[in-house]
């Protein structure tokens, strides 16, 4: 769910360089590090340090920066994104005919981007991740 938070509500925070974000100080608008009158990366100060933790690309259950879809969640989630676009379910056949992982995905997947659509998922998203959190002791 993290990755897919991430396509749709996030994207710029996929293409944004962790290394540069603990560097310089980041144009949150634009992703891309300030610059001064000479057209070089502002740097964090000495006492300014960047919380990796509070970053929305930061997964709390690896304790570092997601790293990525795997090649098998990047299809799953194509799938899924082309069965909320078309309005069909992955399997032929009825509700009963789909694996019960894939639906539960699914739905979801759709709740969460309707949450996005309606600018609530960042709220979602939080409360899952702490729920995950408490969860693993």
């Amino acid at each position: 769910m993290h990755g897919a938070y991430l396509v749709w509500a996030r994207p710029d925070l996929l293409r944004r360089d962790c290394a540069e974000c603990r560097r310089f100080v980041i144009d949150e608008r634009t992703g891309r590090p300030q610059t001064d009158s000479h057209g070089e990366p502002v740097r964090l100060g000495e006492k300014q340090t960047r919380r990796c933790e509070g970053c929305a690309k930061w997964d709390a259950e690896a304790r570092q920066p997601w790293p990525g879809f795997s090649e098998r969640n990047a299809r799953a989630l194509l799938v899924c994104r082309a069965c909320i676009e078309m309005g069909c379910l992955p399997r032929a056949g009825g509700a009963g005919d789909q694996e019960p992982a894939s639906m539960t995905t699914l739905l979801e997947l759709k709740v969460m981007k309707a949450e996005i659509d309606a600018g609530a998922a960042e709220a979602r998203m939080r409360k899952l991740m702490a729920e995950r959190r408490s969860t693993r002791g």
